[in-house]
């Protein structure tokens, strides 16, 4: 018989997880938003995953991912994040797809029309 003695105390408790903006796309930034808790008031570190069809492609303390260098429309991404006090650990993930960008509409100068031969008719 094996026994595992479990560290004393509570382990931090993500109470809010959220991905900013809900419905993103290709050239968002997305942001992690999260609210940590700890029952004893211990000091909390919270680490990012940030992953993209499964790959890890971020990690550490940045809480936002740039969608113009990390993803494309239909993939998708997931943010774990690790809250830990010095004993314990709790993780949490949440994921979104990738929609597309709308192109911009292009910008469309008018201008007067000249007659060329009016224009080549005027004395110079």
């Amino acid at each position: 018989m094996i026994l595992t003695a479990e560290p004393p105390g509570n382990a931090p408790v993500i109470e809010v997880l959220e991905l900013i903006p809900e419905q993103a796309r290709t050239d968002d930034v997305l942001e992690a938003i999260v609210e940590v808790t700890h029952s004893e008031d211990d000091p909390v570190t919270v680490e990012y995953e940030w992953l993209v069809d499964g790959d890890s492609v971020q990690l550490g303390s940045p809480h936002i991912l740039d969608g113009a260098s990390a993803f494309d429309k239909g993939q998708e991404v997931s943010v774990v994040v690790r809250a830990t006090d010095r004993t314990r650990e709790r993780s949490e993930t949440l994921s979104v797809t990738v929609l597309n960008t709308p192109p911009e509409a292009p910008e469309v100068v008018l201008s007067p029309l000249v007659d060329p031969v009016e224009d080549s008719c005027a004395p110079s």
